[in-house]
């Protein structure tokens, strides 16, 4: 295959080198050095959808479970060729990444980016450019309506926060050594197989798509974008490995709306690769020695591409701020007297918390004694959250609350694990009944046709001869109203 052929040149390549080494004489003005990585310098970002949340799936196949398992594939190969890849998703299979956090979480490291490599940037704007696109990562749903078009409005301008952003990204470093790739498998719009089937990939462009020249005229990258997305089709469905064709066909290229190509301002393609609705395709996408091919053609594609691009920035030493935090190799530090600080940190706005290397944490972490929510930008959460498909509530000192809880005027009962109760709950000897927003329900309810009474602490009533206001009613064993005795 491709991929193993490159690994093997590049192995015998540092072997020879070394012989030869030994072998020879160097003098002063000879570099004994083994070419570099062909991908060293290039950074690739990958976007596996979908969410788990809403993932499509045919059968055994689920999208969102088979594009990470691309990625990972893709990863694999440019981290052994020299590339830098980030993962929208992460580690974590199952993690909930709305658009709007994909799309921050692509301009954030592009501008992180921009910010380490040039020091003839407005620092302190970029900055606070980092910091919106962190606030969407936090509280999508809230931010990611006021700076992106979302949901989207076709006569709704960009913010002006965006735009700068966009900006920022038309810039050398973006041009030549960054490209974003949004990974999916496609589906008919009945979801059935009427014979659809194959590989379509898309990319933004003003001129092509008119929605978007309303929004933003000035992407900086659409022809590279299709240039890309070009590759990536050839590549996919046309490219010889050991004698063979890759068995899926190309659909051809298409200018699209797509959020995650709207919301950003770099060379970009989302790929389909392929029908999941379609039994041909779906046992394809399901066979992983084909996913190894494709990911072969994927690394073909990107190796072809950057290599007509230069590669020549190269980070700034940046002097470490010696009290406050850092932006090190990707990670975030807070430093006190030049030393990385470690576990709890407060920066005199709000409480951190950094691991053993001093690296600030993000999710769920556990301190040895409590659990605590960090949000993206690393804020601890206090109050209700929602995340992983619960409700949590982080207590004012963060940690999270197990068993009853009263806020906001009503009582609700919080899972040994931190989850929100719904329905009936079992505890200290009585049932309750939380409502779908996870209040504790009092006085009489009716549940599948059967009445039930919770007196004023919530437990329900059982037995005969209870009395409720000036009237003596009879329950049975399980809570269920009997009738009224006088």
């Amino acid at each position: 295959m491709f991929f193993k052929k490159i690994i093997v040149f590049i192995t015998i390549l540092t072997i020879f080198s070394s012989l030869l080494i030994g072998i020879f004489p160097v003098s002063a003005n000879e570099s004994t050095e083994v070419p570099a990585l062909p991908l060293a310098g290039r950074v690739v970002l990958l976007d596996p959808g979908h969410d788990p949340a809403f993932s499509p799936s045919v059968g055994s196949y689920v999208e969102h479970i088979r594009m990470f398992h691309l990625a990972n594939e893709i990863t694999a190969r440019l981290t052994a060729l020299g590339a830098t890849v980030h993962n929208s998703r992460g580690t974590n299979i199952n993690r909930i990444v709305s658009l709007q956090e994909r799309a921050a979480w692509a301009n954030r490291i592009t501008l992180e980016a921009i910010r380490n490599v040039d020091n003839t940037v407005n620092t302190a704007e970029v900055n606070r450019l980092i910091d919106v696109m962190r606030s969407i990562e936090a509280e999508p749903e809230v931010n990611g309506r006021i700076f992106m078009n979302y949901p989207f409005n076709a006569s709704r301008t960009i913010h002006e926060d965006l735009r700068r952003t966009f900006e920022y990204q038309n810039h050398p470093l973006i041009r030549n050594n960054y490209i974003l790739l949004s990974l999916h498998s496609n589906a008919t719009a009945s979801g059935l197989d009427n014979g659809a089937r194959g590989l379509e990939a898309f990319y933004i462009s003003p001129t092509e798509f008119r929605n978007t020249n309303t929004y933003w005229p000035n992407y900086s990258f659409s022809a590279a974008s299709r240039g890309l997305a070009d590759l990536l089709l050839k590549s996919i469905t046309g490219v010889h490995f050991e004698g063979q064709n890759m068995p899926i066909r190309g659909n051809g290229l298409r200018a699209e709306n797509s959020f995650i190509l709207r919301e950003v301002n770099m060379p970009a393609v989302l790929v389909e690769n392929g029908f999941h609705t379609s039994t041909i395709d779906r046992g394809l996408l399901m066979n992983n020695t084909f996913m190894s091919m494709v990911a072969d053609a994927y690394i073909h594609a990107i190796i072809t591409y950057f290599s007509a691009l230069p590669n020549e920035f190269t980070p700034l030493e940046t002097p470490i701020n010696q009290n406050g935090w850092n932006y090190i190799n990707g990670s975030w530090y807070f430093h006190i007297n030049g030393v990385a600080k470690t576990g709890w940190i407060y920066d005199s706005k709000n409480w951190y918390y950094a691991d053993q290397n001093g690296v600030m944490q993000t999710g769920w972490i556990h301190d040895g004694t409590n659990w605590y929510f960090l949000k993206a930008n690393g804020d601890m959460a206090t109050g209700w959250i929602f995340t992983g498909g619960s409700w949590y509530f982080l207590k004012p000192d963060g940690d999270m609350a197990t068993g009853w809880v009263f806020t906001g005027g009503a009582w609700y009962f919080m899972k040994p694990y931190g989850a929100m109760a719904t329905g009936w709950v079992s505890t200290g000897g009585s049932w309750y009944f939380l409502t779908s927003s996870g209040a504790m329900a009092t006085g009489w309810i009716t549940l599948g046709g059967v009445r039930y009474f919770l007196n004023a602490s919530g437990a329900m009533v059982v037995g005969n001869n209870v009395t409720i206001g000036n009237q003596v009613h009879n329950f049975n064993l399980s809570g269920a109203w009997l009738r009224r005795v006088r």
